[in-house]
């Protein structure tokens, strides 16, 4: 059977050991400091407007995002185990002028190589 039966309920998508090796694999070393934050899933694709910022901080949310959220969702699906990484590649609470798209694409390729060097040192670990 190649996908886990479906959820009425989704609770604890995340799988938290998995989580936890992230930060700390194997001899306990940590590969990079990864702080821990509550991941808001919109369905997009738009950007979030002030007021939807201030909301989704009110219930707890720290980042905002697109498409990390269906993703677990989907993998917890197939039965697989869950650990999210995300870059913040636009900062909501320091943002003075409108969004542009371009400043989200600058700042994603500014993090390509941190990430690719995390997920490099995450692999050698064992724990990816």
């Amino acid at each position: 059977r190649l996908l886990a039966a479906r959820a009425d309920v989704l609770v604890d998508v995340d799988d938290r050991a998995a989580a936890e090796r992230l930060g700390a694999p194997g001899d306990g070393t940590p590969v990079v400091a990864l702080p821990k934050a509550v991941y808001v899933g919109i369905a997009g694709p738009s950007y979030e407007t002030d007021a939807e910022i201030r909301a989704f901080r009110i219930l707890g949310g720290d980042l905002i995002g697109m498409s990390t959220v269906y993703e677990a969702i989907a993998a917890a699906h197939a039965g697989l185990q869950v650990a999210a990484l995300s870059a913040v590649t636009n900062s909501c609470l320091r943002r003075k002028q409108a969004l542009n798209h371009e400043e989200v694409l600058h700042n994603a390729q500014r993090v390509d190589g941190q990430l690719s060097a995390l997920l490099r040192g995450l692999l050698e670990k064992g724990v990816a």
